[in-house]
């Protein structure tokens, strides 16, 4: 069931994520210019107000954002209200995956394993994740044995292939998620 249409509420009721107020912003400069900033579509995970949409047309890049949040903050960008437990697009219908921020408000829940699996099957080429704790790189390393690259200790981008096989061969998940060959 794709949640979009749940208020937040009700989510906050059944104890889902709330959401988050915090602004990165000021952190795409150094994230990007890091991991270089993603070519061809992109979603946006955990945008908040649209932030990362924002700041590109800050810095005079266009790209197709997609930005995806559980609130519906008013944005008129091209926005969707929903949880990243379900995400209402099919495999690799994005280039790449971005989420600055989200990871932290869902570490250590069962919720988190749903996150990474929705982000690695919606991406064609590339997942950003930008996590505030080490914990959930040493999650992301020890429980999906992925060879990750770092900077400054936070994940980089990783196929999503490759993460979908890792995921499988270590049996992480009750159900099998498919490989596309």
């Amino acid at each position: 069931m794709v949640e979009n249409l749940i208020k937040s509420s009700k989510l906050r009721a059944l104890g889902e994520l709330k959401g988050s107020t915090i602004d990165y912003s000021d952190l795409y400069p150094w994230i990007f210019r890091l991991t270089g900033v993603p070519e061809g579509t992109i979603l946006d995970v955990g945008s908040n107000e649209t932030r990362f949409y924002c700041w590109l047309k800050s810095q005079g890049l266009e790209r197709k954002v997609i930005s995806l949040d559980i609130r519906d903050l008013g944005y008129q960008h091209d926005f969707v209200r929903a949880t990243a437990k379900a995400l209402p697009f099919k495999d690799s219908s994005f280039d790449n995956v971005v989420s600055v921020g989200l990871s932290q408000l869902i570490a250590g829940t069962d919720y988190e394993a749903q996150f990474y699996n929705e982000i690695m099957s919606v991406a064609r080429k590339r997942i950003i994740i930008w996590p505030t704790s080490d914990r959930v790189v040493a999650w992301l390393k020890n429980h999906l044995g992925l060879k990750i690259q770092t900077y400054d200790l936070y994940p980089n981008s990783e196929s999503p292939e490759h993460l979908k096989t890792l995921m499988i061969e270590k049996r992480w998940f009750s159900f099998t998620p498919e490989v596309k060959t």
